[in-house]
């Protein structure tokens, strides 16, 4: 019993350890520009399309259906007509500017939140993957405040864009468990024949020649079908095994301790790999079918993988890697 009890205080301990860590700002800062940009981006596409009384206002009102209840968050301010409708969504743009600004800090944040959820709660219909991962981020934010450097706040206080200061790092472990939650579950939906490197592996082409989601003509892909069940293959193994990446993240934390099985984990950056296939799959998702700002989301989360410092010096290699691809061009 004794021993059962250490355990669990030593467990409680490092719990206690890990979310009070502390680090550099610059890598949540990064983090509040995309998922900000990515909110501008949900919103301007919406509104510049003239779908934001088509998606969100009942039938009576000129929708295009009956919405029945409204959601809890309109309660108090009445039917989703266009006026109201219209006001939260100019509320949200500007709660959107602001975050991505870094200005208004948790104020801001909260109300683009709540703005963004009173609109797409509306309309179940209207709701994707998207919404889910920009609400998630913006709790996170809300949370833990990422508006102290790279922000408008920050040049109003200081005169600089920039600034040393320091956070919790919790926040940027929970959006890492929070996309790598996302693609396995997304793995274990898609554990049927269409997908799996046993089966027909025809679920890449079969989304792809749907006019549903597809962003043009893609009849060719019939020429290069292989190639389409080689991507349903990876993505398949991609999504579903994104889990093994929170024991990378744990031996990496833990690199200073003893192992074989840490060891052979902290021999390659698998980090590295991860974020080259996924972001190779985003790349394509982006550029072959319109569904949102999903891609963009996503690979604003990759953001978190890596510590602050590995941003800033990475942000410093790469004026000297543009430098030396320009001058092996000129030579050539």
């Amino acid at each position: 019993m004794s021993q059962m009890v250490e355990a669990l205080r030593r467990t409680w301990r490092s719990w206690v350890v890990l979310l009070s860590n502390r680090e550099d700002a610059f890598g949540w800062a990064l983090f509040r520009i995309g998922i900000g940009v990515c909110l501008l981006y949900s919103l301007i596409s919406i509104g510049s399309a003239g779908l934001v009384d088509i998606l969100w206002v009942g039938r009576e009102y000129g929708g295009y259906r009956n919405l029945g209840q409204v959601t809890i968050l309109l309660i108090g301010l009445g039917s989703p007509t266009p006026p109201l409708v219209n006001s939260i969504y100019a509320v949200a743009l500007v709660a959107a500017a602001s975050v991505t600004a870094g200005i208004g800090g948790r104020v801001a944040t909260f109300v683009a939140l709540q703005s963004y959820l009173c609109l797409t709660s509306i309309n179940p219909e209207t709701v994707g993957s998207d919404d889910a991962l920009i609400t998630n981020a913006l709790w996170l934010l809300f949370l833990c405040d990422a508006s102290a450097t790279l922000s408008l706040r920050c040049r109003i206080r200081t005169g600089r864009w920039s600034r040393e200061a320091q956070v919790g790092a919790w926040a940027r472990y929970l959006a890492v468990f929070q996309i790598l939650v996302m693609y396995t579950f997304a793995g274990f939906n898609k554990t049927n024949m269409e997908w799996v490197p046993w089966g027909a592996m025809n679920g890449l082409y079969n989304v792809l020649m749907d006019t549903t989601w597809r962003r043009f003509d893609m009849s060719w892909l019939v020429y290069v079908y292989p190639l389409t069940q080689l991507g349903s293959a990876v993505t398949w193994v991609f999504e579903t095994f994104a889990w093994v990446m929170l024991p990378v993240f744990y031996f990496r934390y833990t690199s200073q301790r003893p192992g074989r099985i840490r060891a052979a984990f902290n021999r390659w950056d698998l980090r590295k790999l991860f974020s080259l296939v996924g972001g190779a799959l985003h790349l394509g998702i982006f550029v072959t079918m319109d569904v949102g700002p999903f891609s963009l989301v996503a690979l604003t989360h990759y953001i978190c993988l890596f510590r602050p410092e590995e941003l800033r010096t990475a942000g410093r290699r790469l004026p000297a890697l543009q430098k030396s691809t320009s001058a092996r061009i000129a030579a050539t």
